[in-house]
């Protein structure tokens, strides 16, 4: 899979990730979606698709969902609010031909991984009170033909100004 990888550009390799969500939990019927989340909720990796790659090796496409820093109760049509917001985000950004942000993992050393990176496309929402965020993580396997994508909510806080920080700005 790392050759495969190295013949797409960042943009590429997040746009194919993204139509795989897409296809995968909006195109299909809310059965099927929804019996997807049902798994993924239960902490399931779901194997969401195999794709044919141009040498004619399969590559297989599987996807976990991290709520550990989800604020409320999480049921299905939040979570599909929430996707659909992260992939037009990414439509946006992509389309824009913006440089795509990713925050790559470190390895032991405190060195960047060349593979697994969190993209830095945020899809804020409303639950309730509380809002939660969003994000796409992409981890491809060292030495197998599998990619996981790691779809989570990630702490909203972070994304917050302070206040000292949004007063000194408004005073400017």
């Amino acid at each position: 899979m790392a050759q495969a990888n190295k013949t797409l550009t960042e943009a590429q390799f997040a746009t194919v990730c993204c139509n795989i969500l897409h296809k995968a939990l909006i195109e299909t019927p809310r059965t099927t979606s929804k019996r997807v989340f049902r798994e993924l909720d239960a902490g399931t990796r779901v194997m969401l698709t195999r794709l044919k790659m141009e040498d004619d090796s399969m590559t297989r496409i599987d996807l976990t969902l991290s709520t550990d820093a989800f604020r409320g109760t999480l049921n299905y049509s939040t979570f599909r609010d929430a996707l659909q917001i992260l992939l037009s985000r990414f439509r946006d950004h992509l389309t824009a031909e913006k440089p795509l942000p990713a925050l790559r993992a470190l390895d032991e050393a405190g060195e960047p991984t060349l593979e697994r990176r969190l993209y830095g496309i945020t899809a804020p929402i409303v639950s309730g009170a509380e809002i939660n965020v969003m994000m796409l993580g992409v981890d491809p396997h060292p030495s197998e033909a599998i990619v996981l994508l790691e779809l989570m909510f990630v702490d909203p806080q972070q994304f917050a100004q302070s206040e000292s920080a949004s007063s000194a700005s408004s005073s400017s």
